[in-house]
């Protein structure tokens, strides 16, 4: 009952997607997804039952909601999708089939006849951070598992990822790391000195790469596999 009420009061302030959250409602919303965090924390480590599923299927809808909206401003934006992702993580992975299923209308993301507005959403936001270099093992490694486990359960997810993250390679000249593209960032990751973020991104990329080793080795390089 508690996750109900919180998960309408969190839809209450998300608002229509045209309409930025005012500060007050930014504010209520986030505490609402720090509490919801806290009740959720071992959900996906455990089996649901029915009626558990469809509530966190509520919750999701809720979530995807949420990651439409946008606040007063960048920072603060992002800073509520961030509450936002670490509670989808929470979430059991065959919940989040609800992120896919709005139709698609003019101006939504879409492949293979499905919405990926929220899937395209999650990317931008990783890419954001991955700009941002800031404190990467708190910041990334949400968004980065809640990608590459949805990645793994959902075919069309997974297939939609690797259009946007690891697209047919074209230059071969350069080293897989140099460059600004989503995939050099990702590859730069791998070598970097905490190894949750490391283990993390390189989880993703091997996810998207169908965990082929040779695929994985092609998009990644010898020397960063």
């Amino acid at each position: 009952m508690m996750g109900e009420a919180a998960a309408a009061d969190a839809a209450a302030a998300a608002g229509p997607r045209h309409r930025p959250l005012r500060r007050h409602d930014t504010e209520r919303a986030m505490e609402v997804l720090k509490i919801l965090f806290n009740i959720t924390f071992d959900t996906n480590r455990r089996q649901v039952d029915e009626e558990e599923a469809a509530l966190y299927r509520h919750l999701a809808v809720v979530l995807r909601h949420c990651l439409l909206t946008h606040t007063e401003n960048m920072e603060r934006t992002q800073e509520f999708h961030g509450h936002t992702v670490n509670l989808l993580v929470n979430l059991p992975l065959a919940c989040l089939d609800v992120l896919l299923t709005p139709r698609v209308k003019p101006g939504s993301v879409e492949y293979m006849g499905l919405n990926m507005d929220a899937v395209a959403i999650l990317l931008d936001f990783l890419d954001k951070r991955l700009d941002r270099g800031l404190k990467l093992r708190e910041t990334l490694t949400p968004v980065l598992s809640l990608l590459t486990e949805s990645a793994r359960f959902h075919r069309e997810t997974r297939k939609f990822l690797r259009s946007r993250v690891l697209p047919p390679l074209r230059d071969v000249k350069n080293r897989p790391e140099v460059g600004e593209t989503l995939r050099n960032k990702l590859v730069r990751l791998m070598t970097h000195i905490n190894t949750d973020v490391k283990h993390c991104a390189a989880d993703f990329l091997f996810v998207l790469c169908k965990e082929n080793v040779s695929r994985f080795v092609k998009y990644t390089g010898y020397g960063n596999a």
